[in-house]
């Protein structure tokens, strides 16, 4: 981890002006520039033409003792540079060079950002050792590598096309067929390496962005969202047509948001709920899917995280026998798993609990759980009131 002081950054300038760079009248113009307009005084010196982008990543390097290159793509290795994922490379304005006993050595425009650093660590899964490099080199060394390695072919090596299964609804047999050919297994195994791994991470949502040169691909991840891989965009009209087809939708539909879902199976046995949302944006259609496990196991209330005050004062709540408890929270905050986690636990034989739902994304036994069905004309409201005729503990 780098930790660079602001003050060295703010020596820049000085440096500058003792190399004879910068004339001391052109040095207080710059600061003063920078009073005003708050922009990074290597922005100011860049656009005034004062200096290169090579010559302060040299003065940065040596400034705070970073490792300087003029030519990252040159040094780049394939095994390293297949670790980081090309949108957060990007994102980051960074490539991995080469790894050695310390960590990753990776080029960056701008070493002093440690939320990158975070990002790229989390990605590679190794300690990051920063090495400063102009903007422009690294840029190009981006281009150049990521359209050589074949990352994809490489992740998705492995990943055969029943290992995820399609369960609890009955499949498009004529779509299943021409997406399963010769031709598009690579789409299958693809969307299969997504689902298994976004599994692996407990993700509980996974993000297909389309951009104008490739799909971007993220897990959130314990709330936060994280660059898993981006495909070439030639395969985002096959991979949207998966999906569709995994979640039961309209494949030739491609101008309305549709909803879908669709339970699967992994084949080490893990059952996980799908639940597809796909939007029309200008680059193409972006799907949403939220993952559920289904294992009731792993709903344990003492688990959820909370502090042991906050703990017990859930607890006295959920155990009063009359009133009313809301759980709220924004997308992916846990509300689910907090509402079904504070049924295992009331459930028990002197209890009759009964729930209204939709989705049932949980199934717990002994609890009768109702799925809300419109147009059957079962709602929300016609469910309570049947409901209150049943004789209910905790609805």
């Amino acid at each position: 981890m780098v930790d660079i002081s602001l003050n060295k950054l703010n020596r820049l300038g000085q440096t500058l002006r003792r190399l004879n760079v910068l004339t001391e009248e052109n040095l207080q113009r710059v600061l003063d520039e920078q009073k005003i307009t708050r922009k990074p005084l290597t922005a100011i010196l860049l656009e005034r033409g004062y200096a290169t982008e090579e010559l302060l990543a040299k003065v940065l390097g040596a400034q705070s003792k970073i490792p300087f290159t003029d030519d990252p793509a040159a040094l780049a290795r394939p095994e390293a540079v297949k670790l980081l994922p090309e949108s957060l490379a990007r994102k980051a304005l960074a490539i991995p060079l080469y790894p050695s006993e310390k960590g990753l050595a990776v080029a960056m425009a701008d070493p002093f950002n440690l939320v990158h650093i975070d990002d790229i660590s989390y990605a590679a899964n190794c300690r990051i050792l920063p090495v400063i490099a102009p903007k422009g080199k690294i840029l190009a060394a981006i281009a150049k590598h990521y359209g050589s390695v074949d990352t994809l072919s490489e992740l998705i090596e492995g990943i055969e096309m029943d290992h995820v299964e399609v369960v609890g609804r009955e499949a498009t047999v004529d779509l299943e067929k021409i997406l399963e050919n010769d031709i598009d297994a690579p789409v299958v195994k693809l969307v299969n390496l997504l689902v298994l791994e976004a599994v692996r991470q407990h993700a509980s949502d996974v993000h297909l962005d389309p951009t104008p040169d490739y799909m971007r691909v993220r897990f959130r991840v314990d709330g936060v969202l994280r660059d898993f891989m981006s495909p070439p965009k030639r395969m985002h009209a096959a991979v949207c047509s998966r999906i569709k087809v995994i979640a039961n939708l309209n494949i030739a539909e491609r101008r309305a948001p549709q909803d879908g879902r669709a339970l699967i199976r992994t084949r080490d046995g893990r059952e996980v709920d799908l639940r597809v949302n796909i939007v029309p944006t200008i680059y193409g259609e972006k799907i949403g899917i939220r993952l559920l496990e289904q294992d009731a196991s792993r709903l344990n209330i003492r688990k959820l995280g909370m502090d042991e005050a906050t703990l017990s004062r859930y607890m006295e709540l959920i155990h009063r026998p009359s009133g009313m408890v809301l759980v709220v929270g924004p997308t992916g905050s846990g509300k689910t798993t907090a509402l079904y986690s504070a049924l295992k636990e009331l459930n028990d034989t002197h209890r009759h609990i009964i729930t209204i739902e939709d989705p049932v994304e949980y199934r717990l036994e002994n609890i009768n759980q109702i799925q809300v069905n419109a147009r059957a004309g079962l709602s929300f409201a016609q469910g309570l009131r049947s409901i209150l005729r049943q004789d209910p503990n905790v609805i």
